[in-house]
């Protein structure tokens, strides 16, 4: 995938402080923007990768969205433990597999859709900062 300097060095320092953290009660979605280490679950990484992706900013976050450009899939993992992907310009990533690649590594079911993203999204910013 081609990115600029600065992009793959804000990619890569979040890839080494990302420690998975199981959600509580609700399955929200969030993006990581703290410095230092950072906690969440495989859809946190996947919309921090994104955000990243997208050069921290929010409008080309969802216009890749909305172009198709980008997607999140729910999957299932080698261990049977449900997942979600990023799909991005035809790579995927994931905080199990965080390299880009060009053919997904978990069996894919189905396609967030952009009412599902936003709903959670929006839950994760009502229910933790």
């Amino acid at each position: 995938m081609k990115l600029g300097k600065n992009r793959w060095h804000s990619i890569d320092s979040f890839r080494k402080r990302f420690v998975y953290k199981s959600d509580g009660r609700f399955d929200t979605w969030r993006i990581l923007k703290t410095p230092g280490r950072v906690e969440g679950d495989c859809d946190d990484f996947a919309v921090t990768m994104l955000w990243l992706v997208s050069d921290q900013s929010m409008f080309t976050f969802w216009k890749k969205l909305l172009t198709g450009t980008a997607s999140f899939w729910y999957c299932v993992t080698a261990g049977g433990e449900n997942h979600v992907t990023l799909k991005v310009n035809d790579q995927y990533i994931d905080n199990i597999y965080p390299a880009f690649s060009s053919l997904p590594k978990h069996k894919m079911l189905s396609k967030a859709s952009l009412l599902q993203i936003a709903v959670k999204m929006l839950l994760g910013k009502l229910t933790r900062n």
